[in-house]
């Protein structure tokens, strides 16, 4: 008879599985960055591709009225005392494709009674177009039990801050609040690639993150550089005591906490109030993003770039000026249309 020899099959030892798993746990921990910076490009490019088209909604309200829209306009009508907080997100409606929702809103009169964020219901749409997927804040459906229709963008009132419905010009910024405040492509005398319209602002779900709400009762109108110093010096993403989460949740409200941001502090910085009750108080709101290391920004242009965190802010501890060039240096004179600033972005 003819031996037949047999080899005996041999499986993995248990120091071969180990090196298997700890091969692919390696290339999964290499991959994975990868994928998530992917991820959040294509985010961060859906933001801008927003920010484009309300810069050319901006640009065709301006070719058709000949003006921009202001920030914030009054409704007579509106008995509740809310009579001032008619946004100027509205009237960009029909720019972006919501003249349904622009006529529902118009054939009511502006504002319904009672507060327009809780029962009339135009106030609760929530516009995708409106809405940067970077952010967290925007899957909330509501925030400390009333309901959300958030917005990530926001009018540039400039190098300064301003209350609720200051109607003071000497704020140089494209948008500032009242129909008499409405500005033109002449205004911009420092040039349209210069000049910032809007940028993105995080959605507010808890005061206490920077990025998110305003820290109250900070006296900076001399010194923004105060505002600063609300940040908690054990967690930078944090104020030392908790603030106001009210900031972006509403697109259509005129309130310059909602809808409005200064270059003053640099992007992701914080934002604080002068009181406590957001009615009344001045307000100095820094222009935010979940964007690693800086936030969107559409130019009077209609262009898109991205302003990084390191951007030049000057002297923060300078009182906003009136005339002249901004002390906020680069990032304040982005911010003015007429300061006659020689600075511009690389």
């Amino acid at each position: 008879m003819q031996a037949h020899l047999c080899r005996k099959n041999r499986g993995f030892t248990l120091v071969e599985l180990l090196v298997v798993i700890a091969i692919i746990g390696v290339l999964i921990a290499l991959l994975l960055p990868a994928v998530q910076q992917a991820r959040e490009a294509a985010r961060r490019m859906q933001c801008s591709n927003q920010l484009k088209q309300l810069g050319l909604a901006l640009h065709n309200h301006h070719d058709t009225f000949g003006a921009f829209p202001p920030r914030g306009v009054a409704n007579t009508n509106e008995p509740n005392g809310y009579a001032e907080r008619v946004g100027g997100m509205i009237f960009l409606l029909p720019f972006l494709e919501q003249n349904a929702l622009a006529d529902q809103i118009k054939n009511h009169g502006l504002m319904a009674p009672p507060p327009p964020w809780a029962d009339f219901a135009p106030w609760k749409v929530r516009l995708d177009a409106l809405l940067c997927p970077s952010d967290p804040g925007v899957s909330h459906a509501a925030v400390g039990g009333v309901t959300t229709a958030p917005c990530n963008y926001r009018f540039s009132i400039g190098d300064s801050f301003t209350s609720l419905t200051s109607r003071d010009r000497r704020l140089r910024g494209m948008f500032n609040y009242g129909n008499e405040a409405r500005t033109s492509f002449r205004d911009v005398i420092d040039g349209t690639s210069n000049t910032v319209m809007m940028a993105e602002r995080s959605v507010g779900t808890t005061g206490k993150l920077v990025k998110q709400g305003h820290a109250p009762s900070i006296s900076f109108a001399t010194d923004p550089s105060a505002c600063l110093a609300a940040v908690s010096t054990t967690n930078r993403n944090e104020y030392a005591s908790s603030g106001s989460n009210r900031g972006s949740q509403r697109w259509n409200d005129g309130f310059a906490a909602f809808n409005a941001f200064s270059t003053v502090l640099p992007p992701n910085g914080p934002s604080c109030w002068t009181g406590t009750n957001e009615n009344t108080v001045e307000s100095l709101t820094s222009a935010t993003s979940y964007h690693p290391g800086g936030v969107n920004v559409v130019l009077a242009d209609a262009s898109v770039r991205f302003i990084p965190e390191t951007i030049d802010t000057g002297s923060t501890t300078s009182a906003p000026l009136t005339t002249g060039e901004s002390p906020y240096g680069v990032w304040g004179a982005l911010g003015t249309i007429g300061g006659g600033e020689s600075k511009q972005l690389p």
